[in-house]
């Protein structure tokens, strides 16, 4: 390319402003690759860009689907995921959410049952009710499990 001049070095301002993000992408895009993963079957790789996660900040990643996928794969990290998302919504203290727990719990149960140890999910119910035993709604939810189980 003769005649060809290169422009000095730093190029000039082009006057487009620049994009301030409020949350600036964070590489690799864990979401993305957890969701990539899940589509395709790969409950191992699931598992694996799911432990990147930072705990510290919002991922944007849905546990409850996290779950799902790794069930069949590795039933006792879904069933410590499910715990940790029914226990959260418990902690929030509103009958809203102790309904939102419930759904957590009967993916616990529907587990627990194909394992064979759905008397170790009442348990762990029991134990719950004991300890939050002041939240009546929640009560009232934790027990309605229990009649379902039975």
């Amino acid at each position: 390319m003769a005649g060809t001049t290169i422009p000095e070095w730093p190029l000039p301002d082009t006057g487009i402003m620049r994009s301030e993000r409020r949350h600036p992408l964070q590489f690799p895009q864990l979401g993305l690759l957890i969701a990539l993963a899940i589509d395709e079957g790969r409950p191992d790789d699931v598992l694996r860009w799911y432990d990147q996660r930072s705990p510290s900040r919002p991922s944007g990643i849905n546990d409850d689907m996290v779950a799902d996928a790794v069930a069949q794969a590795y039933p006792e990290r879904a069933a410590t995921i499910w715990q940790q998302l029914a226990e959260a919504r418990i902690a929030q203290t509103s009958p809203a959410t102790y309904l939102e727990a419930a759904v957590f719990l009967r993916k616990l149960r529907r587990l627990r049952a194909r394992q064979g140890r759905v008397p170790a999910w009442c348990e762990y119910v029991v134990r719950l009710r004991e300890t939050n035993r002041r939240k009546r709604r929640l009560v009232e939810t934790l027990d309605a499990l229990l009649r379902e189980a039975k």
